[in-house]
């Protein structure tokens, strides 16, 4: 419904604009940002229509090279090397660990979290000396927030059962409600409830400024790439999107500008 309305949004501010500026994207990351950010272009006459298709990394550099896509959304550590120097930078992500505030714990290692999220470590009872069940609670597998955690703790091992949701409100509204929850989610785009902390991880606290500088070993930096000769509708849609007022909108879609 809400992809719907997006669309019908586009198509009516184009109608009324009479001219059309037809973006192809090829999305590595699952991103709903940009799509946002057309939207705001649209409602205020700058109509700039996206075609974004989710794609594998692989098939979206060659696509880029090749001419068949005019943006490439994806992790910057995943861009190959000939193609870093075309790289801007334009949102921080991250996978964020929380607990209940009852909790005695308040930082994980890096293997702590592998060995609980794996189901090896299935009690508190070596974490914080509470001989209780871990409550692990985690978004859906195709979550960004997953797919880093993925890459930079679980390596290759699978995820253990767990209470899953495609919200991270909803996720942190429930280990609110449960003392044992582990969760890891996304960053929320609000504050965190009085019923929860944030948890560092491998000795750091995902402050604003530790996403920002790298630091917090769980975050990736979301980077655009162009074409060499951008057309006009890419320039514009890439100016709206690096924007400094664009701080509260990145921030709405539980990320962070660089």
């Amino acid at each position: 419904m809400r992809t719907t309305i997006v669309l019908l949004t586009l198509l009516l501010c184009f109608a009324l604009s009479g001219g059309e500026q037809v973006v192809r994207i090829a999305d590595t990351v699952g991103d709903s940002l940009i799509r946002g950010v057309a939207v705001r272009m649209a409602l205020a006459g700058t109509p700039v229509t996206c075609s974004q298709e989710r794609v594998t990394p692989e098939k979206a550099f060659a696509g880029l090279r090749k001419g068949e896509y005019d943006l490439v959304l994806a992790f910057r550590s995943a861009v190959p090397a000939d193609l870093q120097s075309a790289c801007r930078d334009y949102a921080v992500d991250a996978a964020m660990i929380s607990v209940n505030a009852k909790n005695s714990r308040g930082n994980f290692t890096s293997r702590e979290l592998a060995e609980a999220f794996s189901g090896w470590r299935r009690s508190w009872l070596t974490l914080n000396g509470g001989d209780y069940q871990i409550h692990l609670m985690r978004l859906n597998s195709d979550a960004s927030a997953v797919r880093i955690f993925q890459q930079k703790v679980m390596g290759k091992r699978s995820f253990a059962p767990a209470y899953e949701r495609s919200s991270t409100t909803e996720l942190l509204h429930m280990a609110v409600l449960n003392e044992n929850a582990l969760v890891l989610s996304g960053r929320p785009d609000a504050e965190l409830s009085t019923g929860l902390k944030a948890a560092s991880v491998d000795g750091v606290y995902p402050s604003l400024e530790n996403l920002k500088s790298g630091r917090y070993p769980l975050c990736e930096r979301r980077t655009i790439l162009t074409a060499k000769e951008p057309s006009a509708g890419v320039q514009t849609l890439l100016k709206a999107v690096l924007a400094a007022d664009m701080g509260s909108v990145i921030a709405d879609h539980g990320l962070v500008q660089p």
